[in-house]
């Protein structure tokens, strides 16, 4: 056999080895099918979801028909008839469409609240969380004060009368609070109900207590000089103490008592 019959054979039987592997191989072409049927699906879907003149009324799009309300604790001051009645403006409202963030600035708007929170529920509903303020105490005459430092004004007072009251520069709201965390426990450990605390211009400090008496010191070194009150005031007779209307501690040698007018 020549060596060029010998190759024509080699390459024949390349041929015929190679030819079953083709055929018998796993086609890509169902995956493919599969996949473009997928994107094609998924397009098709986004695009009627977007599309701005479908029916309102069919299986994918209901109306909002009602809401749910939640708190952090309870509704206690904010009324569920204000939130109905911002909440009637919606109902109706396509599902997908209904303005949540519109809805969600009409309620924050509502006294007592904080900040809501809106949310849709398949598949014609709305649930609305509302996070309610939580007053400490009251701020001045006409505000309350929550454990975050932040002030708020709401129409009535009304439960909150008896409140430990805070003031200040609204601005100071923050530090005011901060102080009376910090002053609480030294007043409690004395035997002493702290009622009021006031920051003044001067950076004076006004404590009220529930005895009917005052303490008065400067932001400087108060904590000095409340310790040296504290010692100090064990030792006073019953009839000093009783007579007493203010401590005044803004003297570098002690402090000075204001009597009870007569």
């Amino acid at each position: 056999m020549s060596r060029k019959t010998a190759e024509l054979e080699l390459d024949s039987f390349s041929a015929k080895e190679e030819k079953p592997l083709q055929e018998n191989g796993p086609s890509k072409l169902p995956k493919v099918a599969f996949w473009l049927l997928v994107v094609t699906g998924l397009v098709i879907l986004l695009a009627w979801i977007l599309l701005p003149n479908k029916p309102a009324a069919n299986w994918f799009s209901k109306s909002i028909t009602d809401y749910q309300i939640v708190s952090n604790s309870g509704l206690n001051e904010v009324s569920p008839d204000d939130i109905g009645e911002i909440m009637q403006d919606y109902m109706g409202a396509s599902f997908w469409e209904v303005p949540i963030e519109v809805i969600q600035g009409r309620l924050n708007q509502l006294d007592w609240v904080v900040k809501s929170e809106v949310s849709r529920v398949w598949p014609s509903s709305l649930k609305i969380h509302i996070f309610e303020q939580r007053p400490l105490a009251r701020w001045g005459e006409a505000g309350l004060i929550n454990q975050n430092g932040q002030v708020f004004f709401p129409y009535s007072l009304k439960g909150y009368e008896n409140y430990m009251i805070l003031d200040g520069e609204l601005k100071e709201s923050h530090k005011v609070l901060a102080r009376f965390q910090e002053l609480q426990p030294m007043f409690d450990d004395n035997g002493f109900v702290i009622i009021g605390l006031a920051h003044k211009a001067g950076d004076i400090w006004r404590v009220e207590l529930a005895n009917q008496q005052e303490l008065i010191f400067k932001e400087a070194d108060w904590q000095t000089k409340l310790r040296q009150f504290f010692l100090a005031y064990a030792k006073l007779t019953d009839q000093v103490r009783n007579s007493a209307q203010t401590f005044d501690l803004r003297y570098s040698n002690g402090f000075v008592i204001g009597k009870k007018s007569s």
